[in-house]
């Protein structure tokens, strides 16, 4: 039972660093939210509401239970959920005021018709003597196990969240902590990887662009790398699974020169880094033949030895 709500709970907690533009969904999930992600940025002392829609997906009525859980981010980046036991001083401060509201009256469960999609309310109040610093946390819907939909097992608990980041303050520090690509490289496409680190006490949401240049100081090519949240004190790679951002464009012989640059679509430092790369025709070849010549006279070396 536990398993299956953590399953479907760490798949919304997943579109955390990615820009989706259509709601929550999970293959077997009996429950559609949207947004997934709700960015709030704000002040101490201030009153906040923003809507949030929940969908049931199936045929049925069906009821959930609505929770908030705050998570928080690693170095690297990944996300996990806090425990109870874990929750500090300041997570229950905010939590506390923090309500989901139906028709202006504060919920704790959701009841839904067939089809049916509801709007509501996510309010949060912020103390005065509140100090600069994120809150990240999911509202999450939980499917009672007497609601068996054709698509779920029944007594499993389904869950699906919508994920919260709440800054109080404006206060990122962006860097660029590597930019790198082989310094000579053959004919083709272009390889570039980049960690990028927010020090910060506030998380930032940035547009990555990698812009290409000859030798003549002629834009070949704006690589645009899609739109990173980075929390506070994180870190993160570029790039898809691999870590590797590839140029579209294929390159040929001269000098090029790449400058990375992190454009903040929230209030945030800009910050660039550039390097040199030089494409050589046939350098894969003459490398490979550079390394046999290598074997070659290390063998005859060997040879001329043991005579």
């Amino acid at each position: 039972m536990i398993k299956k709500t953590i399953v479907f709970i760490t798949l919304s907690l997943f579109f955390l660093f990615s820009d989706v533009a259509e709601p929550v969904l999970a293959q077997k999930q009996a429950l559609g939210v949207f947004p997934p992600i709700t960015k709030i940025r704000t002040k101490p002392g201030q009153e906040i509401s923003t809507p949030i829609k929940v969908k049931n997906l199936t045929d049925r009525p069906i009821e959930a239970q609505i929770i908030l859980k705050p998570f928080k981010a690693d170095e690297d980046g990944k996300v996990n959920l806090i425990l109870y036991k874990d929750y500090t001083a300041e997570n229950s401060s905010i939590l506390k005021n923090v309500k989901l509201l139906e028709d202006g009256q504060s919920i704790s469960n959701i009841v839904l018709s067939p089809k049916q999609e509801e709007a509501l309310s996510l309010n949060i109040k912020t103390e005065t003597n509140q100090k600069p610093q994120d809150f990240y946390f999911s509202i999450i819907f939980i499917v009672s196990p007497n609601d068996k939909t054709e698509n779920s097992y029944s007594n499993v608990r389904i869950g699906i969240a919508s994920n919260i980041l709440l800054a109080i303050g404006n206060n990122s520090n962006l860097s660029i902590s590597d930019f790198s690509s082989p310094l000579f490289t053959g004919e083709g496409n272009l390889k570039f990887s980049a960690q990028i680190e927010n020090s910060g006490d506030n998380y930032a949401t940035i547009h990555p662009l990698i812009t290409i240049k000859n030798i003549f100081g002629k834009t070949i090519e704006v690589i645009e790398a899609k739109e990173e949240n980075l929390l506070a004190k994180a870190s993160k790679t570029l790039g898809e699974d691999s870590g590797v951002i590839v140029s579209k464009e294929k390159y040929f012989v001269g000098p090029y020169t790449a400058t990375i640059e992190l454009r903040p679509t929230s209030p945030a430092n800009s910050v660039s880094k550039s390097l040199s790369v030089f494409v050589m025709p046939g350098l894969t070849s003459f490398l490979s033949f550079a390394i046999i010549l290598l074997i070659l006279a290390l063998f005859i070396k060997i040879r001329r030895k043991t005579r």
